[in-house]
């Protein structure tokens, strides 16, 4: 598809913040679009079924564990919880994925007249 383009969808949460992501990207794909999803490996196995390409950005252990945090599902240290497990450990790992896989030029991405790295910026 001439005008097709690369989506990373990056839904951070639970079933209810990345089923609606997975619907997205199904919708995407369907226009020819290439997508992939970063997200927690819980689901992984959803994602990779309706054939989108994914990426952990969080073990499923890892996302178990946080879910099972007592501290999370409460009214005054819940946003907190969340918040330091996002920025210790998974926002390193989500820049990194991301970084992989962006493309500022992404018509050149089939050319030999591509500019070398360093001039990019």
């Amino acid at each position: 598809m001439p005008n097709s383009k690369r989506f990373l969808l990056h839904p951070v949460g639970s079933a209810g913040d990345v089923y609606p992501f997975i619907g997205l990207g199904l919708a995407l794909k369907a226009r020819g679009h290439d997508v992939t999803v970063l997200t927690s490996g819980y689901f992984r196995e959803t994602a990779e079924r309706t054939g989108l390409d994914f990426v952990d950005t969080l073990s499923k252990e890892e996302f178990c564990a946080l879910m099972e945090n007592p501290l999370l599902w409460t009214k005054v240290r819940g946003a907190g919880t969340l918040l330091r497990s996002f920025t210790k450990n998974l926002l390193k790992r989500c820049y990194d994925e991301i970084v992989k896989r962006y493309d500022p030029f992404p018509a050149f991405r089939t050319s030999y007249c591509r500019p070398p790295p360093e001039t990019l910026w």
